[in-house]
Formats: structure tokens, C-alpha cells, sequence
């Protein structure tokens, strides 16, 4: 799609930029409490209402994690749960994380992230020991996480306080993301909007944004 006169891009963070499957935590929280979790999408998460409390920030790791163990009958560690909490995060594609730092180059981008502190301790750390870039910090202008900001996608709150905070002008901001509900909302605010099949950022739809 060409969108003349971009200059921000907004990306999402799982599924867009670190393929995702959420699958993966309720299948390792299943063997761990030895009983039969499924879901058939992310948002099937809101179904467990202290997820949505840990990405608001309402509750820190601890309320979380004890969350998580009265769900189970079985003694469980910490860091068995954050494993099994941090299964869904999956790989960063070579090839993908190039072309966004190309793009870093071109347009002011920025990270808005609907997650929590103990996904963002592992992506942190991960992108740093797999990519040649270091922290993210060193690659994004800036890192909104939901749960820092107390507002989560798609409330449009959450898009106006990224707005507020870089003082992108919606009209040249361009937001990447896997749910189209978040599309939606973002361009309520006047947001143009690129969406991303689930793990699967294509080069061209991400370097030729403009037409350039």
C-alpha cells in the first residue's frame, strides 16, 4: 500500500516483529498441571481475567504467578511458569529483523505492545543475544508496553498516548499489527493501518510503504 508523506511507523510486537503462538504456553501449562488447556487464539487469554490485569499493570509477577498456580492442583516453580508463560514467544527471523532496521532508518518507528514484565524481560534479553543490534532501545525510538502504560490495544487510548508521547501526526503514522480490532481502533484516531498476517511480515509491504 502506498502511503505518501509516512514518516512514523508504530509495530506490534508479537506476531509482527517476534513470531508468536500462543498455543505453545497453554500447551506447556497443560503437561505442567497435567490437565487439558486449549485455546483457539490470543484473545482467548481475556477468558483468564488477570491476564488482561498483568497487561494493565493492575497486578505485578507474584499476584500473576499465583494466579496461574490456582489453576493447577500441583506444586509449580517460578520458573516453571515463566517457561511455560514464555513458550509463546518464539523466534525472530533474520531476514525480518534486516528489513526492520532498514526501515529504522527511513521512518522514526516505535514499539506499542500489548504484554508484561515477564514477557518483556524474555523478548529483551532475547533480541539482544540474536540479533547483531543489542537492546531494542538501540534499534526502536521508543517502547510502549501495555502494562507500563496502564491502557492496552484496542482502546484507543492506548494508541493516543503513543500519539502524545512521540507527537506523531496520525496522518504520516502508519501502525503494523496482526488483529484487526487494533487496526480498527487506530484508525478511528486517523492512524494509517498495515495488517500482518500472523508471523508472516512481508519485505514489501514493510519497505515500500511510500512508493519510494
Amino acid at each position: 500500500m502506498n502511503h505518501k508523506n509516512l514518516e512514523n511507523i508504530i509495530f506490534d510486537l508479537g506476531g509482527v516483529i517476534i513470531n508468536l503462538d500462543v498455543n505453545s504456553t497453554f500447551q506447556k501449562l497443560s503437561e505442567i498441571f497435567d490437565i487439558d488447556l486449549k485455546t483457539e487464539s490470543i484473545s482467548d487469554l481475556d477468558n483468564f481475567g488477570f491476564f488482561q490485569e498483568y497487561e494493565l499493570g493492575r497486578i505485578g509477577d507474584e499476584e500473576f504467578r499465583s494466579n496461574i498456580r490456582q489453576m493447577a492442583e500441583v506444586s509449580v516453580s517460578d520458573s516453571q511458569i515463566d517457561e511455560a508463560w514464555n513458550a509463546m514467544l518464539l523466534d525472530i527471523p533474520t531476514d525480518r529483523i534486516g528489513w526492520i532496521y532498514e526501515a529504522t532508518r527511513k521512518y522514526n518507528c516505535v514499539i506499542l505492545s500489548n504484554t508484561n514484565a515477564i514477557h518483556v524481560k524474555h523478548f529483551e534479553q532475547f533480541f539482544s543475544d540474536v540479533t547483531p543490534y543489542g537492546h531494542p532501545k538501540s534499534v526502536f525510538q521508543n517502547l510502549f508496553y501495555s502494562h507500563e502504560l496502564g491502557e492496552r490495544k484496542p482502546n484507543k487510548a492506548a494508541f493516543s498516548y503513543v500519539l502524545d508521547a512521540t507527537g506523531f501526526d496520525p496522518e504520516k503514522t502508519v501502525l503494523f499489527d496482526d488483529l484487526t480490532d487494533n487496526l480498527a481502533s487506530a484508525n478511528e484516531l486517523g492512524i494509517l493501518t498495515e495488517y500482518v498476517e500472523r508471523n508472516n511480515l512481508k519485505r514489501d509491504q514493510l519497505l515500500n510503504l511510500d512508493g519510494r
